[in-house]
């Protein structure tokens, strides 16, 4: 048997938020190749895995004009409280682009 070929990276593409903060982010699992269905984890594990994991975050986006996701800006943890890009623009910058996916119910 033929093991999966392993992590190479994580992406995150959108946000719960509960009057208007964070409470968990859609996190996906980059393979080569292809990417995990979502996984939703609250902010404080997936900042724990951005800092433990060892592996890249980057932030998957959805392009209108194309259709498709594709992979942004890198990720990193903050004081261990925020995840941030290092882009320029404030709303990149605190992944407040990203889909919210608040109107999902609960599993």
């Amino acid at each position: 048997m033929q093991k999966g070929k392993p992590k190479s990276a994580y992406l995150i593409s959108g946000v719960w938020r509960d009057y208007g903060q964070v409470t968990h982010y859609a996190v996906h699992e980059l393979y080569d190749p292809g990417v995990s269905g979502i996984r939703k984890f609250s902010k404080e594990k997936t900042i724990e895995l951005v800092i433990s994991s060892g592996l890249p975050f980057y932030t998957w986006e959805w392009n209108y004009d194309k259709g498709h996701f594709e992979m942004g800006e890198a990720i990193h943890a903050v004081h261990d409280h925020y995840l941030w890009t290092t882009s320029k623009n404030e709303m990149r910058k605190s992944l407040g682009h990203l889909i919210s996916y608040s109107w999902l119910p609960d599993e």
